[in-house]
């Protein structure tokens, strides 16, 4: 499980939680058509699950016992269950070089009070000015870093290089998305606290 919680200095904070993460990742999924013949589009079959939890919130600290954690109240949360898979050799149409990733939000809840709009604005004003000041002093700092780097990409044969690139061979990539009973639920009254 992972936990971030991004505050400001007036304690809104957004939150990110992650439950449960599984993965599954094997080469032994076959088409079992029966078809006598290998199959040159043989992939390998991956398969993964997260909980996800995104909420926007106050952090408020106990006034008693400050070495305790502060309670986070939330104002406004998306949760859901998210699944990603590719499609096994008999979802796929034969003889295309195909990638299909099937994605599936399993009972995505969102969750939105009025003044979540107002916590919403502050916090994105808050790490806007935060990070317009870091990338002014890194613009600062990074001019003898740029200044290397040319030096190498100066050196670097660019021939080898574009010619990796441009490889003739494109496939196709075809995403699904489902989603599994959707909840939303925006009171017009703010609730008590």
């Amino acid at each position: 499980r992972i936990q971030l919680t991004a505050t400001t200095p007036t304690n809104s904070a957004v939150r990110l939680e992650t439950g449960a993460v599984e993965f599954q990742l094997s080469n032994r999924v076959q088409n079992v058509s029966g078809a006598a013949q290998p199959n040159p589009y043989m992939k390998i079959f991956g398969k993964a699950q997260v909980e996800i939890n995104l909420s926007l919130g106050q952090l408020h600290k106990n006034i008693m016992f400050e070495e305790a954690e502060p309670e986070f109240q939330q104002y406004a949360f998306f949760k859901t269950r998210i699944g990603l898979r590719n499609a096994f050799q008999d979802e796929m149409v034969q003889g295309e070089d195909k990638e299909v990733v099937l994605i599936t939000l399993r009972r995505p809840l969102v969750y939105f009070q009025p003044m979540a709009v107002d916590k919403a604005i502050l916090v994105w004003l808050n790490y806007k000015n935060a990070y317009e000041y870091w990338n002014e002093q890194r613009s600062n700092l990074n001019k003898e870093v740029l200044t290397a780097t040319q030096q190498v990409f100066e050196k670097v044969p660019f021939g080898q290089l574009t010619s990796q690139l441009s490889s003739p061979h494109l496939g196709t990539l075809f995403l699904q998305l489902t989603v599994d009973d959707i909840g939303i639920c925006l009171p017009l009254n703010p609730l008590p606290l």
